[in-house]
């Protein structure tokens, strides 16, 4: 099992984890997504989420986010 920390866009402080095997496909993480937050995105179908890589880089003055590698 791989955890990834997801966030939707727009909702500040409103980051969730969820659990995939790292053997399923973007569709299956996009089905999981889709169901943790049934409420937030019932008007959105999971295929049609746009999912996006973050790291977070640790330095000196604490912890940044990184999206697709830009500050």
């Amino acid at each position: 099992m791989v955890k990834i920390f997801c966030a939707v866009v727009g909702v500040a402080g409103r980051a969730f984890p969820v659990d995939v095997d790292a053997c399923q496909s973007v569709g299956d993480l996009k089905d999981v997504i889709k169901g943790e937050k049934t409420n937030d995105l019932k008007d959105v179908d999971a295929d049609k989420l746009q999912l996006f890589l973050a790291k977070v880089e640790k330095g000196t003055q604490g912890s940044r986010i990184m999206h697709n590698g830009i500050h």
